[in-house]
Parts: C-alpha cells; structure tokens; sequence
C-alpha cells in the first residue's frame, strides 16, 4: 500500500498541532508520536511515514550552515550564534563547516537563502567593479 491522500491529511493534522508562536515545537511533536503509536489503526505506519516527510522538509528549509575559512572554536561559535539571534538555545539545526577559499569572513545558509560576508565575496565584486570600468 502506499501513501494516500489521507494519511497525509492526517500528518498535516499532527503537524500543524505542533506550532507554537509559529515554530515547530518538538516535545509536541513527540506527544503526538506517541498518541499515534497507541492508537490501533493500521494506516499509522503510514501516518508516521507522511509526518515524517514533513519534518524533513521543514528541517531542509530551515536549516542553518555556517561557514567560516577555519575552524571555530565554541567562544566564536557562541559569538557567531549571538549575532545571528541564537542565543544558546536548541541549536540542533545549525551545522558549522570550513572553506579555506573564503580568506575571511562567514558565509551564512539557512535553508536556500545565502548570506555571504566573506572578503573573497567582496573582492570578487571589488573586480567586478574595476573590470566593468
């Protein structure tokens, strides 16, 4: 059997139960896991295959990378955390990694969105700049 219209009317359901204050709120969304689970229906594997799809996408959408040209250490992580808004709170969406072809600077992802304050970015539009005149 595969995934039905209805099984995924249902995971929308449980999901959309889970916001608070228009965030996602996980304990719930593990309450409602459970609930799932003792209810005897035999289209809850199903159910729980469609939430999950959810939770993957919202996850992928929401992510945040940050990318700095070495390694950071937890003082400057915690810096970097605080100027972007997150100030030691669940940080189980963000991922640090490292691009040596930065120079400086940070290149910041979050979902498809890319902010990018690195000096090699700002040295390309410099020559972009200089090569257009």
């Amino acid at each position: 059997m595969k995934l039905k219209r209805e099984h995924k009317r249902m995971a929308r359901i449980l999901w959309n139960e889970s916001f608070v204050n228009g965030v996602p709120d996980f304990s719930v969304v593990g309450e409602r896991l459970e609930q799932l689970r003792n209810i005897n229906n035999r289209y809850k594997e199903f159910i729980f295959v469609a939430l999950l799809e959810r939770i993957q996408v919202y996850l992928r959408e929401h992510k945040l990378r940050i990318i700095s040209p070495g390694d950071l250490d937890s003082d400057r992580r915690k810096k970097v955390l605080s100027a972007v808004g997150l100030s030691g709170g669940y940080t189980g969406g963000i991922e640090f990694a490292m691009d040596p072809s930065l120079i400086a600077g940070l290149r910041i992802e979050k979902g498809y969105d890319i902010e990018d304050y690195s000096v090699s970015k700002q040295l390309g539009t410099l020559k972009k700049i200089f090569m257009d005149n």
